[in-house]
């Protein structure tokens, strides 16, 4: 077997493992959920242009991307505790539909994929 083929099929397995993670689990948090399913897509992606022979640039724009993703949508739950304990009903757990998939998850990724920018491993070359 091939390495590009055990490294596609290794991400298949990765990805349907965690899709049916989040299936099974039914008091998983959607945004924990998503995050989990950025996870597994990013990996794939990753082990697919490494298997492939793409270039480091490309590894590292994945990861960056990948990883702002997550960290953006994790970053919904503190957000939405913190806006309920203050009685802000934009940002609280009714209002996060609404405001915060399509306000709040573009602006965390923009802020932390500019920070991954300088950490020394995933910095553009």
């Amino acid at each position: 077997m091939t390495t590009l083929r055990r490294i596609v099929i290794s991400s298949i397995f990765a990805l349907t493992a965690t899709i049916s993670f989040v299936t099974v689990s039914g008091k998983t948090r959607y945004e924990f959920a998503v995050a989990l399913l950025i996870l597994s897509l990013s990996s794939a992606i990753i082990a697919l242009l490494v298997g492939i022979g793409g270039t480091v640039r490309k590894v590292r724009l994945t990861a960056r991307v990948g990883c702002a993703v997550i960290v953006a949508f994790l970053g919904l739950i503190p957000i939405e505790k913190a806006a309920d304990s203050m009685n802000y009903p934009a940002l609280g757990s009714h209002g996060m539909g609404e405001v915060g998939y399509f306000l709040v998850v573009p602006i965390i990724t923009v802020i932390v994929y500019s920070g991954l920018k300088r950490v020394p491993g995933l910095r553009e070359s």
